[in-house]
């Protein structure tokens, strides 16, 4: 899937972006909000733009996606979970999400999609997600930040169904291996 996007302000706060899969629109997607404020990139390296917009959840079934488009790397996240996210765990939630989608990208999950289709396709198996939640795990666990640590274990623990389907490890194996990463185990 990639995301196609045109400016729809001066300021860059609203564009509209089409979801694309296999040449055909699917959905479109206004954002909401330009994260530039977000702070530095969890492991402090480059950063990579990122957007909260609204119905990412309901078109492309995602809490987050790390995906490219035109531009570059991109995280796109969903307004509705994230404000559900901070409500209920506060902002330690966010950075434990966007650790793990920083860890699509640092760990090369996308490579492979590159420039002639980029976005979020047929990478995703249970491997690269488990190797996404290391990735966060041990970077916040450099990090010290306990909080979104414990915060994404919580969170996968209460939202995540506990067998896997398709694409993603149960809530089970994915707690057992934050932990085995982080050394919390």
């Amino acid at each position: 899937m990639t995301c196609e996007c045109e400016h729809h302000s001066r300021r860059n706060f609203l564009r509209v972006c089409s979801l694309v899969t296999q040449g055909a629109v699917v959905g479109s997607l206004a954002l909401l909000w330009n994260a530039e404020d977000a702070g530095a990139s969890p492991d402090g390296g480059p950063r990579i733009r990122e957007h909260i917009i609204r119905g990412l959840q309901s078109r492309a079934n995602a809490w987050a996606i790390a995906t490219y488009d035109r531009r570059g790397p991109l995280i796109l996240y969903d307004s509705r979970t994230m404000r559900r996210l901070f409500r209920t765990f506060g902002d330690a939630a966010f950075r434990f999400i966007r650790a793990h989608e920083y860890g699509h990208h640092r760990r090369g999950h996308l490579r492979g999609v590159g420039a002639a289709d980029p976005g979020y396709g047929d990478w995703l198996v249970n491997s690269t997600e488990l190797d996404a939640d290391c990735w966060a795990a041990r970077t916040l666990r450099q990090n010290r930040d306990f909080q979104a640590l414990n915060a994404g274990i919580e969170i996968i623990s209460r939202a995540m169904p506990a067998h896997s389907f398709p694409g993603a490890p149960g809530a089970p194996e994915r707690i057992a291996n934050i932990r085995r990463c982080s050394e919390l185990a």
